[in-house]
C-alpha cells in the first residue's frame, strides 16, 4: 500500500505525535524531564489533536478537527495508563498503543467526512476524475 502524504499531512502527523504522545511519557517520567501534570498533558493533547487533525484531514476541516479532538486525548490517556507503572518501554509498544487508541477518533473523522461529502453532493457520488 503506497500512500503519498502531502507536506501538510506529514507536519500534521508530527504535531499530533509531539503534542499527544510525548506529554503522556513526560507525566510518567519518561522523556526529557519536564514536569507536566496530567491536566496540562490533556490540554496539550486536545490542542495537538485539533491542529494535527485539521492538518491531516483538511477537506472538510471540521472532520479533521473533531476526529483529532477525540483521537488526541484518548491516545494520550492510553499511553499514560500503559506506561504508568513501567520501568522501561519500547517505541513499538507506544506506537501500537497510541495507534489503537486513536482508532475511534479516526473512525468518527472518516464518518463525518463521508456525511459532509454526501450532504454537499445531495447524496450523489461525484465520479468525475478531473
Amino acid at each position: 500500500m503506497n500512500q503519498n502524504f502531502s507536506i501538510l499531512q506529514r507536519l500534521g502527523i508530527m504535531v499530533f505525535v509531539f503534542l499527544c504522545g510525548i506529554p503522556a511519557l513526560e507525566v510518567n517520567g519518561f522523556g526529557f524531564g519536564m514536569n507536566l501534570s496530567l491536566t496540562t498533558a490533556v490540554i496539550c493533547a486536545c490542542v495537538g489533536g485539533i491542529i494535527g487533525g485539521a492538518m491531516m484531514c483538511s477537506r472538510p476541516v471540521i472532520a479533521g478537527i473533531v476526529g483529532g479532538l477525540i483521537a488526541g486525548p484518548v491516545g494520550l490517556l492510553a499511553v499514560y495508563f500503559y506506561t504508568q507503572h513501567r520501568a522501561s518501554v519500547w517505541d513499538l509498544e507506544l506506537v501500537i498503543v497510541q495507534g489503537i487508541a486513536c482508532l475511534p477518533g479516526v473512525g468518527v473523522g472518516v464518518l463525518l467526512k463521508k456525511m459532509l461529502e454526501d450532504s454537499n453532493t445531495g447524496g450523489r457520488r461525484n465520479l468525475d476524475f478531473d
